[in-house]
């Protein structure tokens, strides 16, 4: 029935609106999601004090993307792990499926894969940049505002009669790691302050009629700190985008051969689909590797993002 339903809207869609290929990528969102959302619920139950199975490969990914949280971070990256984890599951598995020979269908001219990389499309690409760019531009902004107490930190008061020596080897019990710099009203004005610098330092330098030079400057660098807040999201998108369409084209291309030697039959076009076959093959296991580290790379990527939106100037 969904299959019917999916067929009827493409046939319709081909003149205008949604065509068999959105909706083709959206239906192997779908089955990514689930696949994923099945998993983790499996693990969850295979979890504790020994973690086994599908926790133990869900343990060992959590707890190397918080490890480069934390290094990027300190303690506070970890409450980012979970959104990095989905980032990175999601790509993953949206590679190795579409690395799969998934049947095709044919009716009424519309073509129906049963399961489309959804990375291999901009459509998806982008709008994973684009939650990206908006997670960590608003965490910046929320940081800002109210930065995070780290687990383990904690505000302490330097009263009239404390002592500010620091002897060698005593140890004062306090964490100088937690944060220092402006919060509310004033947080979220040093935020907006990145925008522009660091034009109040040139104007701060800058002597006599020289000063002048601060207005075209303001809006030069408003200009490239916008376009530096804008630009990961291009980044991002284009270069997932651009590695899982050509692993896409190539394995079509190469399963359009083979598919085509092996309908001609003849012993030597079954020579050479076999050669075609060991091919395609090949390139599934490179394209295993790459969909790994394109997803590594898009989850290293955001988490650099969100440190560079949290890091607080002393």
């Amino acid at each position: 029935m969904l299959g019917s339903f999916i067929l009827a809207n493409a046939a319709g869609g081909q003149a205008g609106g949604v065509g068999w290929h959105e909706l083709s990528l959206l239906w192997s969102s779908a089955i990514v999601i689930g696949i994923v959302v099945g998993t983790a619920i499996v693990a969850r139950g295979q979890a504790g004090l020994v973690p086994k199975g599908t926790a133990a490969v869900y343990e060992h990914i959590f707890d190397w993307l918080e490890s480069l949280a934390v290094g990027m971070m300190g303690t506070t990256g970890r409450r980012f792990v979970p959104l990095a984890c989905s980032f990175f599951l999601y790509i993953l598995m949206c590679s190795w499926l579409g690395l799969l020979p998934w049947p095709v269908f044919h009716e009424n001219h519309a073509e129906l894969a049963l399961f489309d990389n959804p990375a291999s499309s901009i459509s998806t690409t982008l709008a994973l940049a684009l939650i990206a760019v908006l997670s960590f531009n608003l965490i910046g902004l929320r940081h800002a505002v109210a930065p995070p107490v780290e687990a383990g930190h904690h505000h302490h008061h330097h009263g009239d009669d404390h002592d500010h020596s620091h002897e060698p080897g005593h140890d004062h019990g306090h964490d100088h790691g937690h944060h220092h710099g402006p919060s509310g009203f004033s947080g979220l004005a040093h935020w907006f302050a990145k925008f522009i610098d660091p034009v109040p330092a040139i104007y701060r330098d800058l002597g006599g009629p020289l000063k002048a030079l601060a207005i075209p400057m303001f809006f030069l660098f408003l200009l490239i700190n916008l376009l530096e807040r804008v630009i990961p999201l291009v980044s991002l998108s284009l270069r997932l985008f651009g590695n899982m369409s050509a692993k896409h084209t190539v394995k079509v291309s190469l399963l359009t051969i083979l598919e085509q030697l092996l309908h001609d039959g003849g012993f030597f076009n079954w020579f050479l689909a076999l050669i075609i076959f060991g091919s395609t093959c090949f390139v599934a296991l490179l394209g295993a590797l790459a969909g790994f580290l394109q997803a590594m790379i898009f989850t290293v990527l955001f988490l650099s993002y969100i440190a560079h939106a949290v890091h607080t100037d002393h």
